[in-house]
């Protein structure tokens, strides 16, 4: 979390692999930072492997009112961005 209590997410550059440690060592940070909002944080901390996406969204409805919606669209977008950048799996 920053500053603002806002999640900020490293996602890996290169790949742990080995090709991936070469090219840290001439390139640098390891990592993207990418910063939340104060919605994708309230995502972030729901996804906890256990809770079912309506319970997120049911949460994110109690939190943010009307600000949110369509906030189930919102939810999966935010959700399917996630698995596409690999920072979360489905099993």
């Amino acid at each position: 979390m920053d500053s603002e209590d806002r999640a900020v997410l490293l996602r890996p550059k290169f790949g742990s692999g080995r090709l991936g440690r070469i090219l840290l060592s001439w390139f640098g940070p390891s990592h993207y930072r990418i910063r939340l909002d104060e919605v994708g944080t309230a995502v972030w901390v729901c996804l906890d492997g256990g809770t079912p996406l309506d319970e997120v969204v049911s949460e994110l409805k109690k939190k943010f009112g009307s600000r949110i919606d369509p906030a189930e669209e919102r939810v999966q977008m935010f959700v399917d961005d996630m698995i596409r950048k690999k920072l979360i799996e489905v099993k």
